[in-house]
């Protein structure tokens, strides 16, 4: 990976199912609605939110994050 954030630059534009895929997901983030969210990520999704330290290293993990917030 790159070593600056600002260094980071997708591999191709985003397509229309990218982005029809961010919305849904943003939309349901926003919800609360966490069913929608695991039908969204993959088993192995890694997530972190900075400034928190913590590392989320699978579906579970993420959702079990999301759900105590």
């Amino acid at each position: 990976m790159p070593r600056g954030r600002s260094d980071w630059a997708p591999s191709a534009p985003p397509t229309d199912e990218d982005r029809r895929i961010l919305r849904r997901y943003m939309s349901a983030v926003e919800r609360g609605d966490l069913t929608e969210v695991a039908e969204l990520l993959a088993r192995d999704v890694r997530a972190t939110m900075p400034p928190y330290p913590e590392w989320f290293a699978d579906r579970d993990g993420v959702l079990a994050a999301l759900s105590a917030s």
